[in-house]
């Protein structure tokens, strides 16, 4: 599974902003990214990730401190569609993320087979759709 920190992808310039907490019309969690260009792209949070993210903050609310440390990963649906997700890195992780491990040995970007131009093509020109009105 190919996964980066966040914090590399916001300090590569990949991401610029992130939005305040949006749900669905389903009330599942995501966060929209802007790139450089004003393009924008919604990551949704993972299963796990999502209920917690959901038992903690309220729409619209920021959620940039929990997010700090996680990872974005990229997975393929049983349609072999690729799909982002956030993960967060939690109390009950088993695991430190890869932004935890570049802060405790003081190192800039671990490595990674992180395809990063193809997670920027997700990014697209578009107006930011409302949250009642995305897709389900």
């Amino acid at each position: 599974m190919e996964t980066i920190a966040l914090k590399s992808l916001v300090k590569n310039g990949t991401v610029r902003t992130i939005s305040n907490l949006r749900m669905n019309v389903n009330e599942y969690p995501y966060l929209t990214f802007l790139d450089s260009k004003g393009s924008s792209t919604n990551i949704y949070f993972g299963q796990k990730s999502g209920i917690i993210i959901k038992d903690t903050f309220e729409e619209n609310q920021s959620v940039i401190a929990a997010i700090k440390d996680s990872n974005i990963i990229k997975y393929l649906t049983p349609e072999n569609e690729v799909r982002y997700k956030i993960i967060l890195n939690t109390p009950s992780s088993k695991y430190a993320s890869d932004s935890e491990l570049m802060d405790a040995f003081g190192i800039e970007e671990i490595e990674t087979e992180f395809n990063i131009e193809e997670f920027r093509k997700e990014f697209a020109a578009k107006p930011v759709v409302e949250a009642s009105k995305q897709p389900k």
